[in-house]
């Protein structure tokens, strides 16, 4: 990505849950998850198509999950 700083985590410094982040090989985000391994996790799931625009993000809520889709 030419030189650009990608985030994987954020570690709040409160009680706030941390975050980290994951990353296909060409950059576009993979996954983003709050808490993780805690009760109250949340991720969040991304999916593109082969022109790497967005097809699906789904959001897991402890044992539930939505999501939203895009069509071109």
């Amino acid at each position: 990505m030419g030189g650009s700083t990608t985030v994987t985590g954020v570690n709040h410094p409160d009680d706030t849950d941390d975050e980290t982040r994951t990353y296909h090989a060409d950059g576009a985000l993979k996954t983003a998850v709050r808490g993780a391994g805690q009760p109250n996790e949340v991720r969040w799931e991304y999916q593109y198509n082969n022109r790497r625009l967005p097809t699906e993000a789904r959001i897991h809520i402890g044992g539930e999950s939505s999501a939203m889709n895009w069509t071109y």
